[in-house]
Order: structure tokens, then C-alpha cells, then sequence
């Protein structure tokens, strides 16, 4: 079956949703602490509304993976969770009962990726807009940000202004135990597996990487 993400039902359906009714206490003391404030204004600049079911840029994320190129699905096995996803040169395998796609990024992220929408559509048609939000985890609502932040946060003061005890005071911290190993010291740090490494010496007789001329078995002096 051949999908063709279209994305303006879905996007007016994250746009237009709204929040569903509270279902536990903290989120009914979360719409009683904030009263009739529609609007939250943080210090990371992220502005929240209580009307809507995630915060404005994980809505941008899903409407980003919605708009995704022509996907073909399989279901071998008929099971309405598990699918093979083909397109763009890449098989995906998705389980929507685990929650998991083998691109590993909706492992990582919780948010569904392009061959968890393709599925997603697949299993509940065009109406699949608001599945999206069942099967992201529910750390990204608004209600579970707002608990976040409902509590006040005591800052940290100046070290100068801490209030230690005497006896933390005056206890001597002894310095590690070090086992100093034989030879020289290393002074330059692991590099990462992404960076590029020093050119290895190449012999000029055998060609191979390691050894130089003068260390290479196959030279023959005289």
C-alpha cells in the first residue's frame, strides 16, 4: 500500500486540538493552580497554553514529521501494530504496540517519526491526528511541564554566602590514592571516534601502513 502523507488534515487537527479533560489529581491541581491564566511565559522564552496538548515546539516536531515523502507499507504477518516501512532507501520496522521503530528515533525521542505517522495512518486512516499524541510520551504535554515548574525553585547561593558546619570545616580532605603506572605520561587526550587521527607512516617498499622504510622487513641492505 502506497501512503501519501497528507498533511493539512493532520496539522489543523495538532493545531485545533485541545486539552483533554484532566484524568488524575496533579492535573487537576495544575488546572487549579493556574486559575483562568490561558498564557505561561517562561525564562527560556517557551510560551505555553493550557488549551493545548503539547508545547509549541514539540507541535512543530510532529507537524515536521508529518510532512514526510511517499512511503510504502507492508503488513506481512497481519498484525494491525507491526509494519515494514520502504522509502527513501531505507526498511523500517515498526511495532506500535512496543512503541519502537527500528530507525531508533522514536526509541529516543518518544515522538512518532515519518515511518510511525506512515503506520499510524495506515492503521486508523486520514482521522489519525490525535493518535499521534496517544503514542508520544506523555513527558511533552503542557500539564506535565507546568508540574514542572508549579513548585518554586530555590536558587543557589554565592559560595560565599554558604553556611557550613564547623565540624565540615575544619575536616582535612586527603587527596586519592594514584597508582602511577610505568613510562611517559600521556599528555594529549583520547580523541573522539569522529575526529580525524594522524596519518599512520606508510612504508615506501611493501605499502603497508605502520612501519616505515627503515623498520620494513623486506628491505634488504647490503
Amino acid at each position: 500500500m502506497n501512503i501519501h502523507n497528507d498533511s493539512t488534515n493532520v496539522k489543523n487537527q495538532l493545531v485545533d486540538a485541545e486539552d483533554p479533560e484532566p484524568e488524575c489529581c496533579e492535573e487537576m491541581q495544575v488546572q487549579n493552580e493556574l486559575g483562568s491564566q490561558s498564557n505561561h511565559s517562561f525564562s527560556d522564552g517557551t510560551n505555553l497554553c493550557i488549551n493545548q496538548t503539547f508545547s509549541n515546539k514539540n507541535e512543530l516536531q510532529l507537524k515536521k514529521m508529518i510532512e514526510g515523502d511517499s512511503l510504502y507499507l507492508e503488513n506481512v504477518i497481519g498484525d494491525d501494530n507491526q509494519f515494514t516501512v520502504f522509502g527513501a532507501g531505507v526498511t523500517a520496522y515498526v511495532d506500535l504496540l512496543e512503541k519502537s521503530c527500528s530507525c531508533r528515533e522514536y526509541d529516543l525521542i518518544k515522538i512518532p517519526c515519518v515511518h510511525v505517522m506512515a503506520a499510524l495512518r495506515l492503521k486508523h486512516g486520514n482521522e489519525y491526528g490525535m493518535s499521534i499524541y496517544e503514542y508520544s510520551s506523555p513527558l511533552y504535554k503542557v500539564e506535565v511541564y507546568l508540574l514542572a515548574y508549579m513548585d518554586s525553585i530555590n536558587v543557589v547561593p554565592l559560595e560565599s554566602e554558604w553556611c557550613a558546619p564547623k565540624e565540615l570545616l575544619s575536616v582535612k580532605i586527603l587527596s586519592p590514592l594514584v597508582n602511577t603506572k610505568l613510562g611517559r605520561k600521556r599528555r594529549k587526550r583520547v580523541k573522539d571516534i569522529d575526529e580525524n587521527f594522524k596519518r599512520r607512516n606508510k612504508c615506501s617498499i611493501c605499502k603497508r601502513t605502520g612501519q616505515k622504510r627503515t623498520t620494513c622487513v623486506n628491505n634488504n641492505k647490503s
